[in-house]
C-alpha cells in the first residue's frame, strides 16, 4: 500500500521539515507499507526559493491521488497544505494513519 506522507513544511527550517519527513518515512516503512515522501521529489522548482505555495500543493495533491493512504506527522494541524491534504483524503475515502492520535 502506497501512503502519503503529510505534515507542516512552510515555516520550519528546512532540515527540520526533512528530518520530519525522514522520521515519517521509516515509520510508514517500518508498518510494512511504501511511504511517499514529497520532501524527497524533485520538481521543476526548488522548494528553498520563492515560488507560489499553490505550484507545491497541485504537485503533492498529484503525489496523494497515487496513494490509498495518507499519514498525518503531530504538526499536520499547523500546515494548510497538510489539512488540505487531510480532506481531500478523507473525501476520498483513504486510509488515515496519525503518527499520535489525539483523545
Amino acid at each position: 500500500m502506497r501512503v502519503y506522507i503529510s505534515g507542516k513544511i512552510t515555516g520550519l527550517d528546512i532540515e527540520k521539515a526533512r528530518d520530519n519527513f525522514f522520521i515519517s518515512e521509516m515509520n510508514v516503512r517500518m508498518m510494512g507499507f511504501t511511504p511517499i515522501n514529497p520532501m524527497n521529489k524533485k520538481y521543476l522548482f526548488n522548494r528553498m526559493k520563492k515560488i507560489p505555495w499553490i505550484l507545491y500543493i497541485i504537485c503533492d495533491m498529484f503525489l496523494l491521488l497515487k496513494c490509498t493512504a495518507i499519514y498525518l506527522q503531530d504538526n499536520w494541524k499547523d500546515s494548510k497544505g497538510a489539512r488540505l491534504e487531510y480532506k481531500v483524503a478523507s473525501f476520498l475515502g483513504y486510509i488515515i494513519i496519525k503518527e499520535r492520535w489525539e483523545e
